[in-house]
């Protein structure tokens, strides 16, 4: 269960399932994506197919997560983090083991997703709490302006973006935001 206030509305955090994991998922996009520059930020970005109403609901007419039923050598949940029979897996909702890799879920059925990633190179700022700092403050940024992108997506598209701080400098949070709204209009513009 998340931890956040009740007044804070769902679409209103970026939680995890939001942020791009997995080194081939990173890699692809590396590999295939198209990219930008605007101070202090480098981005690459590119749209693969969404995976999320497949595995969140189920196949088509199939059951959806909370129908699953277990078959005959299911292994009950214990309680314990492995107790999906894979180690280094939790158990997720009905016993399914979460990867950490899940699909964003849109805001709502008429929109696709995204998944994003930040980077703060350790060649330009050697100390981490500069690094934890300028991706504190370009997540919190993205947060703010996250629902513009989610509405430009087409549904069963996912949009995967990398942003890479770029500069020597410490930015403050206003240029940083600037940077980002700007991103966000380029990519909108794109699709």
């Amino acid at each position: 269960m998340e931890n956040r206030p009740q007044d804070t509305p769902r679409d209103a955090t970026l939680p995890k399932r939001q942020r791009l994991s997995g080194t081939k998922a990173i890699e692809r996009l590396f590999r295939d994506g198209k990219g930008g520059f605007v101070y202090p930020f480098r981005y690459i970005y590119t749209t693969v197919e969404d995976t999320a109403e497949r595995s969140v609901h189920g196949p088509a007419g199939g059951p959806g997560p909370e129908q699953v039923t277990a078959g005959p050598d299911a292994k009950p949940n214990t309680g314990n983090l492995h107790a999906s029979g894979s180690p280094g897996e939790n158990p997720g909702p009905a016993g399914r083991p979460e990867t950490g890799n899940t699909p964003a879920q849109p805001a709502n059925g008429s929109a696709g997703s995204f998944r994003v990633l930040f980077s703060v190179p350790k060649r330009y700022h050697k100390r981490a709490n500069k690094r934890n700092l300028l991706k504190r403050r370009s997540r919190e940024s993205f947060r703010q302006v996250k629902q513009a992108i989610t509405a430009s997506v087409r549904p069963g598209k996912q949009l995967r973006i990398a942003l890479i701080y770029s500069s020597k400098e410490v930015e403050d949070y206003r240029k940083i935001d600037n940077a980002i709204r700007k991103i966000i209009s380029q990519l909108r513009s794109a699709m």
